[in-house]
């Protein structure tokens, strides 16, 4: 399993990209975990949440799916993701789990 950080360079300031986006991606063969995303909270509600994802899963074209979790209290993130396409498959006391099939493979 690969552990990976990324800060996608798709931002025409990147300055500003790296302030404001971070991400944990873990890859296990052709599926990738993404373990957490954050935005700075300045940034919360501008699109920068939707562009990370939507560049991660451009630049890992090649996995079969991603899946992530979060917790069962993010109300925000619970929202978000699906908006982004992935669908719930399954969720206990703690999180809420969610999976996304590639259509894009290369």
């Amino acid at each position: 399993m690969n552990i990976l950080t990324t800060l996608p360079p798709c931002c025409p300031t990147k300055n500003l990209w790296c302030e404001t986006v971070r991400s944990v991606l873990f890859r296990n063969g052709t599926k990738l975990f993404v373990g957490r995303i954050f935005i700075s909270p300045k940034f919360l509600g501008k699109g920068f949440g939707k562009l990370l994802m939507q560049e991660i899963e451009s630049y890992f074209s090649d996995v079969d799916k991603f899946v992530l979790d979060t917790p069962v209290w993010n109300v925000r993130t619970n929202r978000f993701y699906p908006k982004c396409g992935y669908m719930e498959t399954g969720r206990d006391e703690e999180s809420v789990f969610y999976e996304k099939i590639n259509g894009n493979k290369v």
